[in-house]
């Protein structure tokens, strides 16, 4: 029961990651922005996700990348609209917070030094080793039921709830403000 409950919340913490980021991305596309028209931060992942496969893979194909190349070109001198696809953006199996920070900063949302984050570091490894070990079979639900105590759980749920309201509040915040437009 625990171990589903660790499953669960990381689950949680994945899946809201992924919406927040969603969400941003729907924001510029309903924005219909240019290329030129973008913040730094997303021309940068614009230029990144243009040399991506469909599946989110790095382009290795040489006639592959070209025409990646003279689409982003085509794009940016005929100042048509920008369009982040959802399935680029790839998140795994290793949501924690450090990946939070990394993915957020990527996106022009700093969290790294904010005092209002949550103390959430310990419990978000916690969780999403716990996962990662039940999923690749190195540890058995009664293994990681174990570690932990039920009140343990209560409070890595708090702490995970806590952080998940920080994460779309500050995206929320940054959408309101359009902060991915130069």
């Amino acid at each position: 029961m625990k171990s589903n409950s660790l499953i669960m919340m990381y689950n949680l913490i994945e899946s809201t990651i992924k919406q927040t980021i969603f969400h941003i991305y729907e924001s510029v596309n309903f924005d219909k922005i240019p290329f030129q028209g973008l913040s730094d931060d997303y021309k940068k992942l614009f230029e990144k996700y243009n040399f991506r496969g469909k599946e989110g893979n790095q382009l290795t194909n040489r006639n592959k990348i070209i025409e990646a190349s003279n689409l982003l070109v085509e794009n940016i001198l005929n100042k048509e609209e920008i369009n982040f696809e959802n399935d680029k953006f790839k998140l795994s199996g290793n949501a924690d917070l450090k990946k939070a920070k990394q993915i957020y900063s990527t996106h022009g949302i700093n969290i790294k030094n904010d005092k209002n984050l949550p103390d959430c570091g310990f419990a978000l490894l916690f969780i999403k080793n716990s996962r990662n070990g039940l999923a690749h079979g190195s540890e058995t639900f009664s293994e990681v039921g174990r570690t932990k105590t039920v009140d343990d759980i209560c409070e890595y749920s708090e702490v995970v709830i806590d952080f998940l309201e920080y994460l779309i509040k500050k995206t929320n915040v940054f959408i309101q403000h359009k902060r991915y437009k130069q």
